[in-house]
């Protein structure tokens, strides 16, 4: 009987990769690659707390699991009174993940749907969305739609 073995290579063909990119909110919509788009649709496939700290629209610092800062510093010890939390959304459109941070206005829209899902036994993971984007001058806000 001949043994086959298994490679890497061949390892990794059945876990395909995902195109990660990422998704700005913008008062006109989700710019993309340098181009703006009025909706997006997909599945919510993962949920993320984050902090941002900016200081003269600049990103002064920054954590990607909300507990520990990029340069070490633990969230809690340091409480700035700048930084805010978000939550970092994936959302999945065939094999490519939409990267999106949403402000707590935003991700509030988004809790606010998921709980809608709860009683009926849905979840953002199996559940298709539209989302659009309400102007609101100098910044937008994520309302979300099931589809």
């Amino acid at each position: 009987m001949k043994r086959t073995t298994s490679t890497t290579s061949g390892f990794r063909h059945d876990f395909p990769r995902r195109i990660w990119v990422p998704v700005w909110i913008r008062p006109q919509g989700f710019e993309i690659a340098d181009a703006i788009h009025d909706q997006l649709s997909g599945r919510i496939v993962k949920t993320t707390l984050i902090r941002k700290r900016f200081e003269d629209n600049f990103l002064a610092c920054r954590s990607t699991d909300g507990v520990r800062s990029t340069d070490g510093a633990l969230c809690d010890d340091c409480q700035h009174p700048d930084c805010h939390p978000q939550l970092r959304i994936h959302l999945a459109q065939g094999s490519t993940t939409l990267v999106i941070d949403l402000a707590p206005s935003s991700a509030r829209n988004l809790m606010t749907l998921e709980e809608q899902l709860q009683p009926d036994g849905g979840d953002l993971a199996t559940t298709e969305l539209e989302l659009t984007v309400l102007n609101h001058g100098w910044w937008g806000e994520v309302h979300f739609r099931i589809l």
